[in-house]
């Protein structure tokens, strides 16, 4: 599948252009040969401060059954974190919709 640039739309000359590291994980850039714009792909979990295992370990815990509190005291407890309970809210309503939208 081609990338296209943010910037100028182009998707004629876009290539990759290395990896970003950072604590999410690693990221595949790219560059656009026609405006000289650098980005890297969004994807659901673009601008998010904890990590997918967390975010999808936390969803898992609410749709076993407990609560939105619960399951911020449980992913607290274990992974070292500090997420409250309108956090995992927000996570739950956010990815369950996109989910739904998977699966039509």
């Amino acid at each position: 599948m081609e990338e296209k640039c943010p910037k100028c739309k182009s998707n004629k000359k876009v290539v990759c252009y290395g990896v970003r590291h950072n604590r999410s994980g690693d990221k595949q850039k790219y560059r656009c040969n026609v405006c000289g714009c650098y980005f890297i792909k969004k994807d659901a979990f673009f601008k998010r401060k904890y990590s997918k295992e967390i975010i999808a370990e936390a969803c898992s815990c609410y749709k076993r059954g407990m609560s939105f509190e619960a399951t911020a005291n449980h992913i607290n407890e274990y992974k070292g974190t500090n997420i409250v309970q309108s956090t995992v809210f927000y996570w739950v309503t956010h990815y369950s919709t996109i989910l739904k939208k998977m699966g039509q």
